[in-house]
């Protein structure tokens, strides 16, 4: 066969040809390739790797729906506060983006005007392993809600009887309506009869008894109580709560810090008023009733106030407006240098008027299971005058009971300075804890009033006690 030489037009077609099969050859090796690496397994370090450039995966968000830190730190902060688990116990559970219908982030209470807006924010779940809780945030962190109706029941299985009586024992100490109160955390505690929180003077069963210990939040506080299981007897731990009573008004406030100022000759700028609780008191002499007073029995809201002043604590008790103030001697505690000879200042407004014109001594006596109440006054003439008073210190009756000679007078006088009577002016020594059936007495000279209780003349300083003695053989009849 005759061989034939290829044209110029075959040899551009084998030639393309060949280029074709080459470009697929290579397109089909890297397919392979490619192939192979997508099979290999990411190695620890190129997880590492990705986790700190921020690409993995959070098991419950992803990158774009990942909760900032200081959202977190916020809801962990408040939570925290809320409930006195340490933050470092409390763990994020989840964490989603949303859209809230208005200011308040749909949690809007009763008595809150809320802004009609769309608010993104993070619906956000905390758990301390046992209990979760469900908040609500704007963008930021700066409005932050505990959704109590999405968050586990944090009363558990703490009985309906008990949380209605801690609940209203947190309005009256608020002075909040339940409505604004809630339940952070409740659990069961062991205690003795006092609920482990007795108060002075108090003697407590030691038979240990099953009791409840209740968080509750009110605003920018936190109260804690104890309960028995009836909730029958419930108590605030003041300890274990956060309080911040700003709601006392300053018109009180400044009342009771110049009542303060007066009692212990002091100014006013070295006391502090350190505790205000809302109370409800069970009558209208505050639950501080004078032994010649009788008290309308009206539930009377007030306030418990608590000044300091260095080592001293003043308790006072206050209607709501300031207009009745009256000092609680018993729960207060005063250093030695205002105790003088055992005594305790007389608050000024129970301080009885002067002597009046030709007036030389006076008693006031009150008090007892028949509730006396009787004035004996000495004369400059010499005549001890008895006068019967009712409970509005009306006059009932009036006699002259003794006629003493001038000399009598006169030493009665040189008495008073000797044993230096003025030395207990403005003060009071009461009557033990627990005492009943006792006259307090008022005695009243030119210079000084100090009172006692006849239950413990035996206890006076001696001078005092001479005074007391001289004066019993003068106005008796």
């Amino acid at each position: 066969m005759k061989y034939r030489r290829p044209t110029i037009a075959q040899s551009q077609q084998v030639f393309t040809a060949l280029i074709l099969t080459s470009i697929l050859s290579l397109t089909a090796g890297i397919s392979i390739l490619d192939s192979a690496i997508a099979s290999v397994p990411s190695s620890p370090q190129s997880n590492l790797l990705k986790e700190r450039r921020g690409e993995r995966n959070h098991p419950h968000q992803s990158r774009a729906n990942r909760l900032p830190p200081p959202i977190l730190n916020a809801v962990r902060r408040d939570l925290s506060k809320l409930t006195g688990i340490p933050g470092g116990e409390l763990r994020l559970v989840s964490a989603t983006q949303e859209t809230w219908s208005d200011s308040c982030l749909g949690l809007g209470r009763l008595d809150e005007s809320c802004a009609q807006m769309l608010v993104n924010g993070w619906r956000v779940v905390m758990s301390n392993g046992s209990q979760n809780w469900t908040y609500r945030t704007d963008s930021d962190g700066k409005i932050l809600r505990l959704d109590t109706e999405s968050s586990e029941n944090p009363s558990g299985n703490l009985p309906n009887v008990v949380a209605n009586a801690v609940l209203q024992a947190a309005s009256q100490r608020s002075g909040l309506p339940i409505s604004q109160l809630r339940i952070v955390k409740s659990v069961q505690v062991t205690t003795d009869g006092c609920l482990s929180l007795p108060r002075p003077d108090e003697i407590c069963t030691k038979i240990a008894m099953m009791a409840w210990e209740v968080t509750v939040a009110a605003k920018q506080q936190t109260l804690v109580y104890r309960s028995d299981n009836g909730g029958v007897q419930v108590r605030l731990n003041e300890a274990a709560s956060s309080i911040d009573d700003t709601g006392l008004p300053k018109s009180v406030s400044d009342r009771i810090l110049q009542l303060a100022s007066e009692l212990l000759a002091l100014p006013i700028s070295q006391f502090q008023i350190t505790k205000a609780e809302s109370q409800t008191w069970n009558n209208a002499c505050l639950d501080l009733q004078r032994p010649e007073e009788r008290c309308r029995g009206i539930q009377t809201p007030g306030w418990r106030v608590t000044v300091q002043n260095k080592g001293q604590r003043l308790v006072y008790h206050s209607d709501r407006e300031g207009s009745v103030i009256r000092f609680n001697q018993a729960a207060s505690k005063l250093s030695e240098g205002n105790q003088s000879n055992g005594g305790v200042p007389i608050p000024k407004e129970q301080l009885p008027a002067p002597l009046a014109q030709g007036e030389i001594f006076r008693a006031i006596t009150s008090g007892g299971f028949a509730n006396l109440h009787y004035q004996t006054t000495l004369m400059n003439d010499g005549r001890v005058i008895k006068v019967q008073l009712n409970q509005n210190n009306n006059t009932t009756s009036q006699e002259v009971i003794r006629q003493i000679s001038r000399q009598e007078l006169r030493e009665f006088q040189r008495l008073l300075a000797q044993e230096k009577f003025a030395k207990f002016n403005q003060l009071d020594f009461p009557a033990p804890s627990g005492a009943a059936d006792y006259f307090t007495v008022t005695l009243t000279s030119k210079t000084a009033t100090t009172r006692y209780a006849d239950i413990g003349t035996d206890k006076l300083p001696e001078s005092l006690e001479s005074v007391i003695q001289v004066w019993t053989k003068i106005s008796s009849q």
